[in-house]
């Protein structure tokens, strides 16, 4: 009796120590992400993504990439170039025209950046970044209802992640 209470506190104790393992050794738990600025700097990732479309002239979303790392590093004009082209090639993808409509932000062409920021729209983005640029961009032209109305839709897609945002009335 005594021995198989002892072989049962044993293995109850063995137990315990397995549940307390390393969850990730476990692989229960999942990892973080790596932070894309170590090892792989924007510089390497222009090269890469430069290579690329040099062997693929015609994918459109490596130009769109491109284009999100020169807005980074403000080189509005090659920005400007690489959305175009990835436009170019396919028409209707909304994520491009959010892409131009902040290059055309960073630019100071207000007016043309809504006009892409709306295409994007149309052609069904929805996500909390289109939103809050437009929220800008009405803001920058000093339509504010509509500006509450998109910061409104962001709060609806993303309460959770949602940073204070203050408008003037």
């Amino acid at each position: 009796m005594i021995r198989s209470v002892l072989v049962f506190v044993f293995l109850g104790l063995l137990g315990g120590m397995m549940a307390c393992s390393s969850e990730e050794q476990a692989g229960i738990r999942i990892p973080p992400l790596p932070n894309m600025n170590e090892g792989f700097s924007t510089p390497k990732a222009l090269d890469l993504l430069t290579r690329v479309i040099h062997q693929y002239p015609d994918a459109p979303d490596n130009y769109q990439k491109r284009a999100e790392i020169y807005l980074q590093r403000s080189e509005l004009d090659a920005a400007l170039e690489d959305i175009n082209r990835a436009i170019e090639l396919k028409r209707n993808t909304g994520r491009y025209y959010v892409t131009k409509a902040k290059i055309l932000r960073q630019r100071r062409q207000i007016d043309e950046a809504l006009y892409a920021a709306q295409r994007a729209e149309i052609l069904n983005e929805r996500t909390p970044e289109l939103f809050v640029l437009l929220a800008d961009l009405y803001q920058q032209k000093y339509q504010l209802g509509k500006a509450r109305q998109y910061l409104a839709r962001t709060l609806q897609i993303n309460p959770y992640h949602a940073k204070p945002i203050s408008i003037a009335a």
